[in-house]
């Protein structure tokens, strides 16, 4: 009963890893040290997530170096750098990494997540298994198209990367499960997933491509055949969700097994398995290959991130990986006709920004009830200045404006993040959104912050002419206004700022916007509702170059100290 218990836990750990393990194990877990066998691994396991890492890693350090950084002919960095240190020596160190990791991960992740999405894992066309490989080829030349539209036509990069993850999956655990190694094959297949090819050496339905293994269990060499054709291993096990995934073993006795102590066609004839995916021998009855089928899997992830490089162009390369220097001016602005002062205060300081910080891309979004745009989104400087310079006020009536559904496309066009700054002298008359507008920008680490010159309260009487087609339903109308509290709570959830007119000139904008497009801003400590006399300690290292202090709403004295002098 013990080793059963052990069984179904380690089934459970691992059910659905039908390549390459997902993610590393535990090692020092007894239950599973009982089935996999550690002491007879030879050299490490890699994973999917270590595989795609390591290829995206290669790939960035050769688009690096070459397209080196402005003045710099000659950047080099090493073969061994991390994507941490690749970014740092591209970008200078008071860069920080943090949009361009999460980028890598979130492809990673997609990848990952191909192991237990249900609609994934029993898939053999997703997971190379059954012989399957004609679909898995015409699932990844499909994708290919989607994902270069993706990139150039839509500007979906969170999208592109999802797509970019699962291809990665198949095309890993190509080398993980097919007999492409055991054959002769030392190189990667170049031309796997791309439109236009097709595998012309595949195993007929009644060739026989294994041999016999002398054990069911534990490393097997030499059963494949190698006058037949490319196959790759079946692997059936006991899942209710599978429904009709998972493809029977052919009962020729001529066809390979999965392999391993999940596959419940190990014992099948031919009894044994092929499959790479671990350097155990009790999982993987080829794993003296798994580290060289890691490796390939490693150099075909990073070829297919070439083959996209050559499909979208550098520019939009970068914006996939989220290679900013600096970050976006995304500016949200009610024109409204009592905002006239204001957007002039907007006009006169924003070409100070524009030329003196490093800003990569620019987003304008105005509204006025009942319109909301339209949205401007540029790399180009003169293009973002003139469309500011050509703002006017204008409309309005009713005092609560449209903030929600402008905040809305703010966010989708903003890279994470990013810092967003709106100006309004109104109330919001779309609260109906807020919940899911804020929680939106806490997910995209964007910081909003409210710059309000103005005042709505629920509290006043709006005239019936202004509450427009709510106005048989005034309970309603009032339910979805927001005003003061809801700009502090958005701009304390996000970590931006409430500045209200009376505590701050308009004119003085340029120096909060331009902190806003630093790229290396990181938030050490957030506090908020403070009152009365508070010491606070801020962890101050080495690794930070520069840091400020910023506070909204009054304060008497203040005291700056370093403790360690």
């Amino acid at each position: 009963m013990a080793a059963l218990q052990v069984l179904c836990l380690f089934a459970a750990i691992l059910v659905g890893a039908e390549a390459f393990l997902a993610t590393p194990l535990n090692y020092t877990d007894p239950d599973i040290i009982n089935i996999l066998c550690p002491e007879q691994m030879v050299g490490e396991t890699r994973d999917h997530k270590w595989i795609t890492r390591e290829g995206i890693r290669r790939n960035i350090r050769n688009f690096f170096l070459n397209y080196p950084p402005p003045g710099q002919p000659d950047f080099s960095v090493s073969t061994k750098a991390s994507l941490t240190e690749l970014y740092h020596a591209y970008y200078g160190e008071a860069a920080s990494p943090t949009r361009f990791i999460k980028a890598v991960n979130s492809i990673a992740a997609s990848n990952v997540r191909a192991d237990s999405a249900r609609q994934l894992r029993y898939d053999p066309a997703i997971q190379a298994d059954a012989e399957d490989l004609p679909n898995l080829q015409k699932r990844l030349a499909e994708r290919y198209p989607q994902t270069l539209t993706s990139i150039v036509e839509d500007e979906a990069f969170p999208e592109a990367r999802i797509l970019l993850g699962r291809s990665m999956h198949s095309i890993q655990k190509f080398y993980a499960h097919s007999t492409w190694i055991e054959l002769g094959h030392h190189e990667i297949l170049e031309d796997l997933g791309l439109p236009g090819f097709a595998f012309n050496n595949l195993a007929e339905p009644d060739e026989d491509v294994c041999t016999p293994c002398t054990n069911a269990q534990g490393s097997c060499n030499n059963n494949v055949i190698h006058s037949a054709g490319l196959s790759t291993g079946y692997y059936t096990y006991l899942a209710s969700e599978s429904g009709d995934f998972l493809v029977p073993k052919p009962t020729s006795g001529g066809k390979c097994s999965h392999g391993g102590i999940l596959d419940d066609t190990a014992d099948e004839a031919p009894k044994g398995g092929i499959n790479k995916d671990t350097s155990s021998p009790c999982f993987s009855p080829h794993s003296n290959l798994h580290q060289e089928a890691a490796e390939l899997a490693v150099k075909a992830t990073s070829h297919y991130l070439s083959v996209i490089l050559d499909g979208v162009g550098p520019d939009n390369y970068r914006k996939l990986f989220d290679l900013y220097h600096g970050s976006a001016l995304s500016i949200v602005i009610d024109t409204t006709s009592s905002m006239s002062d204001s957007i002039v205060a907007v006009q006169n300081q924003v070409a100070e920004i524009v030329s003196n910080t490093e800003v990569e891309i620019y987003i304008l979004v105005e509204y006025k009830d009942p319109e909301v745009g339209p949205i401007l989104k540029t790399e180009d400087a003169d293009e973002f200045l003139a469309a500011v310079n050509d703002l006017t006020a204008s409309g309005g009536g009713d005092l609560p404006e449209m903030f929600w559904q402008a905040l809305q496309l703010a966010l989708a066009n903003t890279p994470d993040y990013g810092d967003i700054f709106s100006f309004t002298d109104a109330g919001g008359k779309d609260g109906d959104i807020m919940e899911s507008m804020i929680s939106l920008a806490e997910q995209r680490h964007t910081k909003v912050s409210i710059i309000y010159s103005g005042a709505v309260s629920k509290n006043e009487e709006s005239p019936l002419e202004q509450i427009s087609s709510l106005e048989t339903n005034p309970e309603l109308y009032w339910s979805i206004i927001t005003d003061v509290p809801e700009y502090e709570r958005l701009a304390d959830s996000t970590g931006g700022l409430f500045i209200p007119s009376d505590k701050f000139n308009i004119d003085d904008i340029a120096p909060i916007l331009a902190e806003g497009v630093e790229s290396s801003d990181v938030d050490l400590v957030i506090v908020k509702d403070l009152t009365g006399t508070h010491n606070m300690n801020i962890p101050i290292d080495n690794s930070i170059f520069d840091f400020e202090i910023r506070i909204s709403g009054d304060i008497t004295t203040g005291l700056l100290k370093d403790f360690t002098e």
